[in-house]
This record gives structure tokens, sequence and C-alpha cells, in this order.
């Protein structure tokens, strides 16, 4: 059973009598929201996680908020009055139904995060992030997206993209361009191939490729010096470029999906790659280190 209009009325009031800037109404099998938000001039953060909303009330826009978490409700699209709360700098919008953005998000000047996970999205439009130069994390996983925007290059401060569980069939440019990128997640989409624009995340320490369909990785991955964890499990790689200077090497058996071990070293040690799940053809000496090729040579003309 859910609170009445004048339950929440009451606890609003109550909340603005201590001056308080939180209101958490989570989990209250709440519908709709009366509208009355309009004299809460101290409010910064609303959380609604876990209700049946379809829809907020428009004096929300009157208040100063900062955080807005609306997940695992009934939304199809992102209520209007959100694209009015100008000081908003989190949003959480996951576990929804919805459908598409609006052009109105890019007025959220100060967002710095926006979760969209677990929604029905089909592309991330650029245009929706120009205005967002402070946006340094986009949770979007677990949606249909198989088209990114251009204008996603923009988001500069971006440091954590997750696409994980979508559509794409390859690795946008546009991501490529995200120099201050650190953290990528873009496993289990329906990748084939590995850009080699991939070069051009400077920033970049972890990336999450696994369980896709790639089938080769370029040599330009051993040009990130940030880098220090790559997953590649459960692709159809068969061998790996000398540049990454695997340290694993074994002089008596085929190097299976049995015999991987589950992290192998690279890059002089700076670098742990996740192999398990592919298919490596019997000492592949484009897998291997310099030193191990000289071993395997030394064994052939034994």
């Amino acid at each position: 059973m859910g609170l009445t209009d004048w339950q929440i009325e009451d606890k609003i009031m109550e909340i603005e009598k201590k001056k308080g800037a939180e209101v958490k109404l989570s989990r209250q099998s709440l519908s709709h929201l009366p509208n009355v938000f309009g004299g809460l001039s101290m409010l910064t953060k609303l959380f609604l996680y876990g209700n049946q909303l379809t829809d907020l009330p428009s004096s929300l826009a009157q208040c100063p908020l900062k955080e807005l978490n609306l997940g695992n409700n009934k939304f199809t699209s992102v209520p209007s009055v959100v694209c009015s709360l100008s000081q908003l700098e989190e949003l959480w919008l996951d576990d929804n139904q919805i459908r598409g953005l609006s052009d109105g998000l890019s007025n959220l000047s100060m967002l710095k995060r926006l979760v969209l996970s677990g929604n029905q999205l089909q592309t991330l439009p650029g245009h929706v992030f120009r205005g967002m130069k402070f946006l340094s994390t986009l949770l979007a996983d677990r949606n249909q997206i198989s088209s990114i925007g251009d204008d996603i290059h923009t988001l500069q401060e971006m440091k954590k993209l997750d696409l994980r569980s979508n559509q794409l069939t390859s690795i946008p440019m546009s991501i490529c361009r995200l120099v201050h990128l650190e953290l990528l997640v873009l496993s289990s989409n329906r990748l084939t191939t590995i850009p080699k624009e991939i070069r051009n995340l400077v920033s970049i320490q972890v990336l999450y490729l696994n369980s896709n369909t790639i089938c080769s990785v370029p040599a330009e991955l051993g040009d990130l010096k940030s880098l220090t964890k790559l997953a590649l499990q459960n692709n159809a790689l068969t061998q790996l470029p000398a540049e990454l200077e695997l340290e694993w090497f074994d002089g008596n058996r085929v190097c299976n999906d049995e015999k991987i071990p589950e992290v192998v070293k690279a890059c002089n040690g700076r670098l742990e790659i996740c192999l398990q799940g592919n298919t490596f053809s019997p000492y592949d000496e484009l897998s291997l280190t310099p030193l191990s090729q000289q071993l395997i040579k030394k064994m052939r003309r034994a």
C-alpha cells in the first residue's frame, strides 16, 4: 500500500520545516506525486527509485535539485520537467522503459552523471549531449543501442562510459576522440573489429571488449601507455600482435582455451589481458614475446 497524497505532503512539509535538503520516497508504490514542490527552496536531492511513476509534477522545476533518482519506475520518456532542472548534477533514469531521449536534456549544462541503463534506447543522439560540458560518467548499458551520434566526442570531461549489452557492430570514431576517457565498457555487443583509432584514447586505463566476435586486435593497443587491464575473453581471436609482448609461453602444449591462464601479462608487465574463451593457433609466434619465439625455434631445430 503506497502513501496517500496527504501523507506525501505531510512528509515534504516536515522536511521543509527542518530545512532539509533531501526527500526520500523510494519503494513506496507511488503512481503519481502531488504538485507541492514549489516552496522547497532547500531541496537538492530527491530519491524516487522503485515506484510506478510515469510523469512528474511541474512544480519540481522550482526546486534547486542537484541529484534526482528516477530509477526503476515506468517512464517511457524523459519527463519534461527534468529538462528544466538547470542545476542538476546527477540524473538516474535506469530500469525504466524509455525509448528515446529528449532534445531538452541538452539544457542540463551542470550534469556530471547520467544513468540510462536498462531501458529501450536504440540510439544515443549526439546533439542531446552538446550542452553537457561537465558530464564525466555515462551509463547506457542494457539497452538496444546500435548507433551513437558524432557529437558525443564533445564530452571532453568523460571518464567513464558503459555501453555493455547493446547492439553495436563497431566502435564509433566519436568514442575514440574522448581523450580523457579512463574506463570504456563494450562487453556483450556485436563487435567484430577494433579500429586503429583506439590509440587516441590516451587516458584509458580499463577496456572491456569481452563477449563479442572480435577476430583480430590492432597493434595500436600497445600504444596505450595508461592501459592496465584489457578484457578480451569470449571472442573469436586466434592470434595477437607481437607489439603487445605477451609474457606467456607453453612449449609443450597447444595453447587452447583450457590452457590459457586467467590473466596474461603484456607490455613489460604493465598490462593484464584476459583471453579465456578464445581459440589460439598452436605455437602462434605472433602472440608470443621475442624470447618465446626464440625458444620455439630452438625446439623445432632440436
